[in-house]
């Protein structure tokens, strides 16, 4: 015998639907392991206090089982709860960057729309100087025409040439 088989392994199936893999492999614990000091008869038939020990292993597992559920139901539910928290806290401090950056954008545009209507103020005033002066020019134009015809009316008077139309 080898140091290894010293605790015998025999698996108890119960309850299991056909196919369930082999002993050792079982993800649903449907497979139970006694060991040699759990059986004294070795390879007899199971007796009703086998059965009695592997409800109450069977039970174990259940209450084991339970608790395990229980406290992963718990904790994923502090989790879910942390991370809602955590969630309106981003959600927050967003809103908080997105309303300074609105409020920082409506100034920018505020500051450019001052700077257009002084462009445009200048560009009105130069403009109105411009205008100014062209009609001052057109009048002292219009002064000296009307001095013009006023001494060639002198010269036809002295003259006395029939003035053409």
């Amino acid at each position: 015998m080898t140091e290894g088989s010293r605790v015998r392994e025999i698996w108890g199936r119960v309850g299991v639907p056909s196919p369930c893999p082999p002993p050792g492999r079982c993800p649903s614990f449907c497979c139970i392991m006694l060991t040699e000091t759990q059986l004294d008869n070795g390879h007899e038939p199971a007796t009703k206090q086998d059965i009695a020990l592997l409800q109450q292993d069977i039970g174990m597992l259940r209450s084991e089982t339970k608790q395990d559920i229980a406290m992963l139901r718990s904790e994923t539910k502090q989790d879910i709860a942390m991370l809602r928290s955590e969630t309106k806290q981003d959600t927050a401090m967003l809103r908080s960057e997105m309303q300074h950056m609105h409020d920082a954008l409506v100034e920018r545009i505020a500051d450019s729309e001052t700077k257009l209507l002084k462009a445009f103020y200048t560009f009105a005033e130069s403009n109105q100087q411009r205008l100014t002066q062209v009609e001052t020019s057109n009048y002292a134009v219009i002064v000296r025409l009307a001095t013009l015809e006023s001494r060639i009316t002198v010269v036809e008077k002295q003259l006395n040439l029939p003035p053409t139309a």
